[in-house]
């Protein structure tokens, strides 16, 4: 077994994420997992940056489960009531090309999109 991670993403999905407290799971498709996997939540826009771990039941080579944290960064104006952030998976000190992932704005409501 290589100690390297060479994660590559080739889909992802998920129903749709309220900002709030709500918590759904994301469920990604790729290869080159390993153990020490983490998925990593970024806006660069707002600094905003979570990491979380998978869950280990559903972490094999070629696909993982996760929680998806909710979205609680600094306020941003967002085109359509959607905030968007780059999905990536670290492990081994190297990391996935990101993917992107939308949050719907926490507006009353507002429901998560298909």
């Amino acid at each position: 077994m290589s100690a390297s991670c060479e994660a590559d993403l080739t889909r992802e999905k998920v129903g749709g994420c309220l900002t709030t407290t709500t918590r759904r799971e994301l469920f990604i498709l790729g290869k080159n997992f390993h153990k020490d996997a983490r998925v990593v939540f970024e806006c660069p826009a707002t600094r905003w940056r979570k990491e979380v771990l998978p869950q280990r039941e559903f972490l094999n080579s070629t696909h993982l489960v996760c929680l998806v944290p909710p979205y609680d960064g600094l306020p941003i104006v967002v085109v359509g009531g959607v905030i968007t952030v780059d999905v990536s998976v670290h492990c081994s000190g190297k990391s996935s090309e990101p993917m992107k992932f939308a949050y719907t704005a926490a507006v009353d409501g507002l429901k998560p999109f298909d």
